[in-house]
């Protein structure tokens, strides 16, 4: 029986070092936001809809304009939420391809939208992975060279996001600290099989 395991954080919080570790250790995971740009990119279908949507401005020769995308989304809600219903749907068609074919017993998700995507709901537990605003934001400005008021209004957009997840499934990650981050990932690796 397969075991699928979300791993989730906002922005900063390091869910994608607790992936690569996974990784390194073996293990599949399937990183969404890689996936959903890849997908988007290679589906006529979804441009065909992003242009008939978002108007021929969203494709340019034959590419999705994301920078023309992300001002229209982040400006409309409607926007945002229609452009999310196609891709969360391919997304997830495509994870379900990707358990289906997967050999190993316990496989990974990475994805800082497991509950507005529905992804949560196909996991069997979800690791969540958290640091201090103050943490967060310093990685960030580190890593994205954005302003620390662009990341907080990063991180307030995601606030909601992940007050929503069954308790029940969900294991915290504590990642103030890099010390600790292997051996907290390492005991729940044990837990799961």
């Amino acid at each position: 029986m397969k075991i699928i395991i979300g791993i989730t954080g906002g922005i900063g919080s390091g869910k994608s070092i607790v992936s690569a570790i996974c990784k390194a250790k073996g293990y599949s995971v399937y990183d969404c936001d890689y996936m959903a740009k890849k997908i988007m990119d290679n589906s006529s279908a979804l441009k065909s809809q992003i242009a008939k949507y978002f108007g021929k401005e969203a494709i340019t020769d034959g590419q999705i304009d994301r920078k023309y995308l992300a001002l229209r989304i982040f400006k409309n809600e409607d926007d945002r939420k229609y452009l999310n219903s196609i891709v969360h749907s391919a997304v997830l068609d495509d994870i379900h391809k990707w358990i289906s074919t997967g050999s190993s017993n316990l496989l990974f998700i990475e994805s800082a939208i497991l509950t507005s995507s529905g992804i949560d709901k196909i996991c069997d537990h979800i690791w969540m992975v958290d640091a201090d605003e103050e943490t967060r934001i310093n990685r960030v400005i580190e890593r994205n060279a954005i302003s620390r008021e662009e990341v907080i209004a990063r991180i307030n957009s995601q606030k909601n996001e992940h007050s929503q997840l069954n308790n029940i499934k969900l294991h915290k990650i504590n990642n103030n600290d890099n010390d600790s981050l292997l051996i907290q990932i390492n005991q729940l690796l044990n837990q799961m099989s």
